[in-house]
């Protein structure tokens, strides 16, 4: 079966899963046979694909994953999911193309509207369908060890190298602190399980001054994640 270059499969019931990522002709993300309905679950469960961690990684993934997430209207780009403190917006594709767009590009733009001072910790968490050996290489950093619950503080982009193929996940958010991180829980399967994150801190709870995210006096704040496959 042919698996077409560049596509993104979500499901907005299941916490605005990524389910899918084809790129390079090949499905990057790992599925779980413990997928499934996850609405009203108090302990997370990892049905692969790509979860958005929000306002926190650490205690249990959030609170965006186990509660379904809708459409601003049904014509616009925008999908949305709201919290007590805020509006969370996510949209694929959209707006200006980035800089180094490369024919197996994929991008999410996102927009969180929030009172001024708000902080927060933002996740990519990315299930990986990775053989045994693949390495992750951060961006002007040496070849990260694969040992789990890992932070890289400033290291907004990273590239898994699995099969002799290259996918490389990158974060840009102007004036707020990024990082890459890596789970343990991906070492305990065939896969890995890395992202980019806003914060330097898995636990909002524990974030110094400058560990956290934080919106600006606008009451918004927009960044971007970047997938791309070579």
């Amino acid at each position: 079966m042919r698996i077409p270059e560049n596509e993104v499969g979500l499901d907005l019931d299941d916490g605005g899963r990524w389910t899918s990522l084809q790129l390079g002709g090949r499905e990057w993300f790992r599925t779980s046979a413990g997928g499934g309905d996850r609405n009203g679950l108090t302990t997370y469960v990892d049905s692969g694909g790509l979860d958005e961690c929000f306002p926190t990684v650490r205690p249990d993934h959030g609170v965006l994953w186990n509660q379904p997430w809708g459409v601003v209207d049904e014509a616009d780009e925008w999908d949305v999911v709201q919290t007590e403190e805020a509006v969370f917006l996510r949209r694929l594709n959209g707006g200006d193309a980035p800089d180094e767009l490369g024919p197996q590009t994929i991008w999410a733009d996102y927009r969180l509207l929030a009172e001024p001072g708000y902080r927060f910790i933002w996740a990519a968490r990315a299930s990986l369908d990775c053989e045994a050996g693949a390495q992750l290489v951060p961006d002007d950093l040496p070849a990260a060890e694969l040992d789990g619950d890992t932070v890289l503080p400033g290291c907004a982009s990273a590239s898994v190298v699995d099969r002799g193929q290259t996918l490389r996940l990158a974060v840009t958010c102007l004036g707020q602190p990024t990082s890459f991180a890596i789970w343990r829980d991906g070492l305990s399967h065939d896969g890995l399980v890395v992202g980019p994150m806003l914060g330097r801190i898995f636990d909002l709870a524990e974030a110094g001054p400058a560990d956290a995210a934080v919106v600006g006096p606008a009451g918004e704040i927009t960044w971007r994640l970047t997938l791309s496959s070579g």
